[in-house]
């Protein structure tokens, strides 16, 4: 055998035929077709089969209630922007605490409220809460991420303002969201407006102006308590928030801004 043959293993399939040197006396032997175990035959004949069938991804039948998908589109907030995420997160806490309040009056004046309808009303509220600002997932990133302040009349304001429109587009994609898209849409709005916001907007609408101010951003420092406090009433008396609710929630048990950050 040819010595560079017979030094290299993997060259055993090859025969020389006598001792001639070059290739062309070199002959192959018959390849024996390979003996594949029965183990290794079942697991491709088994891929090939799942190969065949239509895959299962599980969801086709699962049912998914409005703060799962609440949850998912503040997700694809977040990936977005997360300070604003993250104010989305802060507010229905603020939201939850006014809204008790609020019942509590109501009881307080003579409004008999189950413990039902108590609890169907603070879960609407959180959800609304935490969504009424979804559509900022069509403002630019170099207006929700810019460290300026923009002038009030200015372009990038008048596109801020857009988010509430925009909302009201995303959530009244599904008949069934129809009430959230209001509150997205007019969780601005005053009072004297075109738009009178239901109770579940108004008591958003505070939670978040309080937020807002107590919160850092990329262009203000946090605000201080007799900050919010000063503006809330402020607003209230120009009839952009209710006087009412504002009232109760500056003297409510509401948890302070420290407390919603490690929640």
């Amino acid at each position: 055998m040819l010595s560079f043959i017979k030094d290299k293993p993997y060259l055993n399939n090859y025969q020389a035929a006598n001792r001639t040197p070059g290739l062309k006396n070199i002959k192959r032997n018959s390849v024996k077709p390979k003996n594949y175990s029965a183990s290794v035959l079942s697991f491709k004949e088994a891929r090939a089969q799942k190969a065949a069938t239509l895959p299962d991804l599980g969801i086709a039948n699962q049912t998914f209630t409005t703060g799962e998908v609440a949850d998912l589109m503040l997700a694809g907030l977040e990936a977005k922007d997360k300070v604003t995420a993250q104010h989305s997160r802060r507010v229905p806490f603020y939201a939850r605490a006014l809204a008790l309040a609020y019942i509590e009056d109501l009881r307080t004046s003579g409004v008999n409220i189950s413990q039902n309808e108590e609890q169907r009303f603070l879960k609407e509220t959180k959800i609304a809460a935490k969504l009424h600002d979804i559509g900022k997932l069509g403002t630019p990133d170099s207006i929700l991420k810019s460290h300026k302040k923009f002038d009030l009349n200015g372009p990038e304001v008048k596109k801020i303002r857009q988010h509430s429109r925009q909302g009201a587009m995303i959530l009244g994609t599904n008949n069934k969201l129809t009430k959230l898209a209001d509150v997205a849409r007019n969780h601005h709005e005053p009072l004297n407006g075109d738009s009178f916001p239901d109770i579940i907007t108004r008591i958003v609408a505070v939670a978040d102006v309080f937020d807002a101010i107590m919160s850092k951003r990329p262009y203000k420092k946090a605000g201080t308590f007799e900050q919010a406090e000063r503006i809330l009433r402020n607003d209230a008396q120009r009839g952009k928030l209710d006087a009412k609710l504002v009232n109760l929630f500056l003297n409510v048990d509401r948890p302070t801004y420290n407390q919603v950050k490690e929640m």
